[in-house]
This record gives structure tokens, sequence and C-alpha cells, in this order.
């Protein structure tokens, strides 16, 4: 996993239990993190999506970065 990926996923688990599901706008995050693009922000996702880190519920729509479950917190295997 890349170090701006596990950053990302330090993130989400702050938000919320490992099992529960969460929303945030797109925009926090990627100011929160200083994230530059969307493209970057989108990259990011799907490499905790293939990792199996984070599930992702719904696609981001208007702004949000979509519905997503964390899986595995950065400390597991």
């Amino acid at each position: 996993m890349t170090p701006r990926a596990a950053v990302l996923l330090s993130y989400f688990t702050g938000l919320a239990p490992v099992g529960e599901t969460f929303e945030v706008p797109r925009k926090w995050i990627m100011e929160d993190l200083e994230i530059g693009s969307s493209q970057t922000f989108a990259v990011l996702i799907r490499e905790l999506v293939s990792t199996r880190r984070i599930r992702q519920i719904a696609r981001g729509y208007a702004g949000t970065s979509g519905i997503f479950t964390v899986i595995r917190r950065l400390e597991q295997a």
C-alpha cells in the first residue's frame, strides 16, 4: 500500500469504526489531506478497494466521496 493510501485509510478509520458506513464531502477530504486532484483521490480509493481495506457501497454524487465501509484497519494484515 502506498503511503498516501495508508494516510487516507487512517483518515477513514477515524471517521467511523470498522464495519460502519460513512459519507463525507470529497472536498473536505481533499483539503484535509492535501490531495491535489479528483483523479488522485480516485486512484487512492481504487487502491484501498483493490487491497480490500475498504468497501465502496455507492459512488460519489454531487461532490460526495461516496459511501464506504472500512473493512480492515491499517494495523491489520
